[in-house]
Order: C-alpha cells, then structure tokens, then sequence
C-alpha cells in the first residue's frame, strides 16, 4: 500500500537514525479495520464484578482476623496511645540520663 507523499532522498530532519527508522515513527502503515460478517453479532464481554480480596483466604483464616470495628475501635487507639507514651517514656529517659551526666561532671 502507497500513500501520496512526496518522494525524498535525504533525511529531511538530519537526526542521527535514517530515513527507514523517520517513516516508521512518523508515517505509520495504516492497518485495514477488521471486517464482519453478517450472520455474527458481536458479542459484549460481561462486566466483570469486584472480588473480595478476603473471600481469597482460607476460612479459617478469615475467621480469625478482627473485625473492622475492633480495628477502628480499640486497636488503633491503644496502639496510638501506646506508641506515644512510649516516645514520652524515651524522652524522659533520655533527659534523666543527660541530667545524671552533667551532674557527674
């Protein structure tokens, strides 16, 4: 298949690939569109519908992890508590034990 383009014998952008390579980028063949019968009506794939991760797991496995409520609930507050009182504790500890080395001194 020919189109009508003016015919060249240089590269007409002077870049370092050659001519072969500039019509393959920038004037692509044109594919033909598939054809179709009559007789077949395409068929619509069916919606695909969202699948539960947990519904992947064991069922004994899914019984044994919280429930979100337990999660939103208790566990992230303890743990948020937790996590800062532990910072407080390491602040504390660590102003004790810079307070006992300049008393030594």
């Amino acid at each position: 298949m020919t189109a009508d383009v003016p015919h060249v014998d240089a590269n007409p952008l002077a870049v370092p690939y050659d001519l072969k390579r500039w019509i393959e980028l920038y004037r692509p063949a044109t594919t033909p569109a598939p054809t179709t019968t009559a007789d077949a009506e395409p068929v619509a794939p069916a919606p695909r519908r969202p699948v539960d991760p947990l519904s992947l797991l064991p069922v004994w496995l899914r019984q044994a992890l919280p429930r979100t409520s337990l999660l939103t609930d208790a566990i992230l507050p303890l743990g948020l508590y937790l996590g800062f009182g532990l910072l407080l504790a390491a602040a504390v500890t660590g102003t004790v034990r810079a307070a006992r080395r300049t008393d030594r001194r």
